[in-house]
């Protein structure tokens, strides 16, 4: 390892009082505690040569080292998910980073994986044990994945995607600022997620197969057409054969149990049939005038002459090295190379602002990447609704989300990459929000998903529509609040005030598509 490398854990009462603030470089512990730990702490930071310094959580872990000085004493950048950098002021070459930014996977999961084990709480965040454990496990982790980084040549950044970026132009040369601003945010409106859908509400029992499509993006990614960015032009009479995005209004036919283009509205983005309005993929325009839609008017269309494929041979040598390493059991390997994986494509749609805190004052900067395409992402999760579209119409499914089916009827499998795998069989199963259900398996054990809720809480969601748990005040949060303390932990109540909406409830349950005309919610 060419620099230093520490690992940061902290300590608190769950009243934003930091209890320890503990390094590991390695080889020793840096354990600070008492009343003046933190000034301690900054003395120890002040004489590092330059270092990276990871946690896990890093926002949690800045604000128990930096209390009320952190903005003041460090320069904090953030996406719309969250810090993914900080840099000490008062030393330069000291850089913080946050493991889930690169690996999602709490400090237990390291622990598995790395065969050390999480020490138990119990209840006590005063354990200076515990504390040491945690930054250990931490350490060890990532200064094994950054020998993978190492190893391929390449230069730490502050996300995994950024990390990706690096390796595929060894494959594929990206192309820098071909696509305009103004053609950015016109694509952007094709840009959708994964479809999640019930096909049947409420409680379904008898053999339910969970079904997941191998890899999906990276499948893909790997096998479709992608457009040449170099050879746009905007075109009146679009050919649909060729690849770009259009906006248009089509009527699509009632005919379809399971509709194929997905339509945002106010509040969900559903797919009805109708007449329709949107800007789509030419993929799923194919799709549409395959299953009998009409092309009603052509707003605006880009068009691409040629195409190309710029993620095959990342993904193939991504995929090779993932095989390799479970044919040897090598479970980090494994999660590394996954996560290589699927981690590429969404940096070609990234938009927005860069949020900095610097000074102790908030700034916003427009995010410039010269890479971002948006088109290039906007066709991967396109040929992916495509893809589970294909396994929908096979059977008769009870729920989807982005890869995955459940369903009483059978679907063959494989194991390479965009073949379909059995998760798992349950013998009861209740589906009743996007991505909320409970699976019940044959041996009575019960998982509940409840997205957004605390996984200890998720029953009570389900089952009342009400949970209450706590979470801790985060650092923007509280400079906003006149009486919030950054890492208090305060009791929070979600509810769940909406009934499920995306497709239109029948009497005995089952669901079908909306006409476009009569979705009012």
């Amino acid at each position: 390892m060419k620099f230093k490398l520490l690992a940061l854990d902290t300590e608190d009462d769950s009243n934003g009082h930091v209890q320890i603030i503990n390094f590991f470089d390695g080889e020793k512990h840096y354990t600070f505690t008492g009343p003046d730990m933190r000034l301690e702490a900054w003395t120890f930071l002040k004489e590092l040569p330059p270092c990276q310094v990871w946690a896990c959580n890093l926002e949690y872990d800045l604000i128990n080292l930096f209390g009320d000085w952190l903005g003041s004493m460090v320069t904090l950048q953030y996406t719309k998910g969250g810090l993914i950098r900080g840099s000490f002021r008062d030393r330069a070459g000291i850089t913080f980073y946050d493991s889930l930014r690169h690996w999602p996977i709490g400090v237990k999961g390291m622990g598995d994986i790395i065969g050390l084990q999480k020490k138990e709480v119990n209840g006590n965040f005063n354990d200076i044990d515990y504390c040491q454990t945690d930054t250990e496990i931490v350490w060890r982790f990532v200064s094994t994945m950054i020998d993978r980084y190492e190893d391929l040549k390449l230069k730490c950044k502050a996300t995994l995607p950024a990390m990706t970026l690096q390796l595929l132009e060894r494959f594929y040369k990206i192309p820098r600022n071909s696509i305009p601003a103004d053609l950015q945010d016109f694509f952007r409106g094709g840009y959708y997620g994964g479809r999640v859908e019930i096909f049947r509400l409420g409680e379904i029992e008898g053999q339910i197969n969970y079904y997941d499509i191998n890899s999906l993006y990276p499948s893909v990614m790997k096998n479709g057409l992608y457009p040449d960015l170099d050879t746009f032009y905007e075109t009146e009479k679009p050919n649909f054969e060729k690849e770009g995005i259009a906006e248009v209004e089509i009527e699509y036919p009632r005919d379809h149990y399971i509709t194929a283009v997905p339509v945002r509205t106010d509040t969900e983005i559903i797919y009805p049939y109708g007449r329709l309005a949107g800007k789509w993929c030419y993929p799923e325009i194919r799709q549409a005038l395959s299953d009998g839609a009409r092309l009603i008017r052509v707003k605006r269309a880009i068009e691409f002459s040629k195409t190309c494929k710029p993620f095959s041979g990342y993904v193939d040598y991504c995929y090779a090295a993932r095989l390799e390493a479970k044919n040897r059991a090598d479970k980090l390997d494994d999660v590394f190379w996954k996560l290589f994986l699927n981690s590429c494509y969404g940096k070609f749609g990234m938009g927005g602002e860069l949020s900095l805190i610097y000074n102790n004052r908030d700034l916003k900067i427009k995010s410039k990447a010269s890479y971002v395409n948006v088109i290039w992402a906007a066709y991967v999760t396109s040929y992916g609704r495509l893809r589970l579209l294909k396994e929908l119409r096979s059977v008769e499914p009870y729920y989807c989300d982005t890869d995955s089916v459940f369903t009483s009827d059978e679907l063959p499998e494989g194991k390479d990459l965009g073949e379909i795998k059995l998760e798992g069989r349950f013998r009861k199963c209740q589906f009743i929000g996007n991505k909320i259900y409970t699976l019940t398996d044959n041996k009575n054990n019960v998982k509940e998903k409840a997205k957004g809720i605390n996984k200890n809480v998720a029953g009570d969601f389900i089952r009342t529509g009400k949970a209450v748990f706590k979470k801790p005040m985060r650092f923007r949060e509280a400079r906003k609040s006149i009486a919030g303390i950054a890492n208090k932990w305060y009791t929070v109540t979600k509810e769940n005030r909406k009934s499920y909406c995306k497709r239109r409830i029948l009497k005995d349950g089952s669901t079908e598509p909306w006409n476009i005309k009569d979705f009012k919610i």
